[in-house]
């Protein structure tokens, strides 16, 4: 069998080097192609980094506590355009057209989440912006490509979309949320707005003092004021465990530190889990989170005062585009979901 084999090789010989000279031409070519498509995953993942980064960055530039109106959706879509502008693609700079940037919302419908523009005006509720980077005739050229060119493909269009969204905290991490609970009648509806509000050592519609659950005590609470133990994590629709009445170590607790922020020219801003007050049952359901600013304690009748502020900004360990109904919590983050 060996000998009929060696004969077969060598009477074919010559048949055999134009079938060969065809293989190997077709794999250098097969080759070629992988190259080329791995330049185009290379310079896709470039566009799709910038376009994470864009987005990401106006989504960031949203909100601003310290101005009015606090949404800016101008200088979101300035943020975004600027950030994509510092990548490069394929070894040059990256410009990106006015109109790939888009401010709007991320909300589910149909059964979908998309997002949907909204160029008319800048309204409280836009959380989101979308920024689409491009290699395409109209901007920054398309991609060029080398071995493709022999099967008649000289150059290859390529865009990256990305969405981030900056929307309504709906938990605290471990440290922030504080052992008072405030009732969801005082809880300011409208950015800018301030309720006063009074919290006394028994149970009133304005909510009170809260140990997070049962196993806690006034130790427990003078430990989560005064920062030396960090407050349990907390989300929406978790329960918490009131009070009625208050140690006396837990409002000097209080009072101690209010005096540190206010020589530090601070303010006591905590963070507090939203209740109904009117009930009258030991556990309660978090039905939000409120911004607050202690001002002032009373030691003679354990009374803890201060403001209820209507905007807010917190981490969240989990966000909702839609804002909770008892909730005007702004995430501090931003978070691409598309």
């Amino acid at each position: 069998m060996l000998i009929k084999i060696v004969r077969f090789l060598r009477g074919n010989r010559g048949a055999s080097v134009p079938f060969v000279a065809i293989v190997l031409t077709l794999l250098l070519i097969l080759a070629g192609v992988v190259i080329d498509l791995g330049h185009l995953y290379v310079v896709r993942q470039e566009l799709k980094n910038a376009a994470d980064a864009g987005a990401l960055a106006g989504a960031l530039a949203l909100f601003n506590i310290d101005v009015s109106p606090h949404v800016l959706c101008a200088e979101a879509r300035a943020a975004a355009l600027a950030t994509v502008q510092l990548n490069e693609s394929d070894h040059q700079n990256l410009n990106i057209l006015s109109e790939d940037v888009k401010i709007g919302f991320w909300e589910y419908v149909g059964g979908v989440w998309q997002f949907r523009e909204e160029s008319a005006s800048c309204p409280d509720e836009i959380n989101a912006v979308q920024v689409t980077t491009r290699r395409t005739n109209e901007v920054n050229g398309p991609v060029s490509l080398f071995f493709a060119k022999f099967l008649g493909m000289d150059t290859v269009e390529l865009t990256a979309k990305a969405t981030a969204m900056r929307g309504w905290a709906t938990s605290l991490p471990e440290g922030f949320a504080f052992p008072l609970a405030i009732g969801l009648t005082y809880v300011p509806k409208t950015y800018g707005q301030i309720i006063p509000v009074t919290f006394s050592p028994d149970w009133g519609d304005t909510g009170g003092w809260h140990c997070f659950d049962s196993e806690a005590n006034a130790n427990d609470l003078v430990n989560y004021i005064n920062e030396s133990k960090p407050t349990p994590s907390i989300d929406l629709n978790d329960w918490i465990y009131v009070l009625n009445g208050v140690a006396t170590s837990v409002v000097m607790a209080t009072e101690n530190m209010l005096k540190q922020y206010s020589s530090a020219g601070k303010e006591f801003k905590v963070y507090l889990p939203v209740i109904d007050a009117t009930k009258m049952t030991q556990t309660r359901e978090v039905l939000g989170f409120c911004a607050f600013i202690i001002k002032s304690v009373d030691k003679s009748t354990k009374a803890v005062s201060g403001d209820a502020l209507g905007f807010s900004l917190v981490p969240g360990e989990t966000t909702s585009p839609i804002p909770p109904e008892n909730n005007n919590l702004r995430d501090i983050h931003a978070k691409l979901v598309q």
